[in-house]
């Protein structure tokens, strides 16, 4: 039991709070294009404080470009944008 208790006190003093950030900022983003799969997405980001904004796109199974617009703050809230572009194609 003794021994137990050695480790847990050892444990938590080997933890360490995150530090804290007032102004957090970032920037992301990635795209996928798989040929073989056909899977083809996207992504960005930006954080600059309180204000997130984003955008991310993917080609749906029959064509469909989806992408979503999105910021989110403090005074505004979350507001989200969604357009889906449907390519029809004339047959022969």
């Amino acid at each position: 039991m003794h021994f137990e208790y050695i480790l847990h006190c050892l444990f938590i003093a080997a933890v360490q709070p995150e530090p804290y950030d007032a102004h957090p900022q970032y920037n992301f983003g990635y795209s996928v294009s798989d040929p073989t799969t056909g899977d083809q997405k996207s992504q960005t980001e930006t954080r600059d404080g309180d204000v997130v904004s984003g955008q991310y796109s993917l080609v749906e199974p029959d064509g469909a470009v989806r992408t979503v617009t999105y910021t989110a703050d403090p005074i505004n809230g979350e507001l989200v944008l969604i357009s889906v572009v449907i390519v029809f194609m004339h047959g022969k």
